[in-house]
């Protein structure tokens, strides 16, 4: 990225092989990692190109699932596009929730940015989504996932991180709803 006096500032980059080398080790569920993520702002930006990517593999899975079962194929690009707002907007407010919930009533020690670093490499193994008919299986994965990220990044027991994520997936699941709804009005 070009700073001011028009030099180049390398603090900004982001390695490819760096973001494919936490991805890789999200799916590995590592806790390391989301200690790891938690505590580096560079890993902000990469959770949001891990959720577009996802959404990219998640709308190309689906759009092949159609074609295979003889469905309509759709509009992959609506698709895609929807479903990356969706997520971004159902991730941001899961993980505001999740992190209210972390520290005000369980009264664990966590910035939003944490929770928004740890949840969003969480959403890692969403790759797979690619290959069709996997869903449910690649949404348990990233289910675990996100527990083991919020624990990690919200330092709670295994009992409070599941309750706090319970909680805090009613409006994820509510806005989720609404956006599946709005997307098969248009297909």
């Amino acid at each position: 990225m070009i700073g001011w006096g028009g030099t180049i500032d390398m603090s900004t980059e982001i390695p490819i092989s760096n973001l494919l080398k936490r991805m890789k080790r999200a799916m590995m569920l590592q806790d390391s990692l989301y200690h790891e993520v938690e505590h580096d702002p560079v890993a902000s930006r990469q959770g949001f190109y891990i959720i577009a990517l996802v959404s990219g593999c998640q709308a190309i899975g689906r759009s092949l699932e159609s074609v295979i079962t003889g469905k309509p194929f759709g509009n992959i690009i609506v698709t895609g596009t929807l479903g990356f707002i969706e997520t971004v907007v159902g991730l941001a407010l899961w993980s505001y929730v999740f992190y209210f919930i972390g520290s005000k009533v369980f009264k664990a020690t966590a910035t939003p940015q944490e929770i928004w670093r740890c949840t969003g490499f969480a959403r890692s193994p969403g790759v797979f989504f690619l290959i069709p008919f996997v869903g449910l299986f690649v949404n348990i994965w990233i289910l675990i996932a996100y527990l083991k990220a919020g624990k990690q990044a919200l330092d709670l027991s295994t009992g409070k991180t599941i309750l706090a994520a319970l909680v805090s997936a009613l409006p994820f699941l509510f806005i989720q709803g609404f956006f599946v709804l709005f997307i098969l009005r248009l297909l």
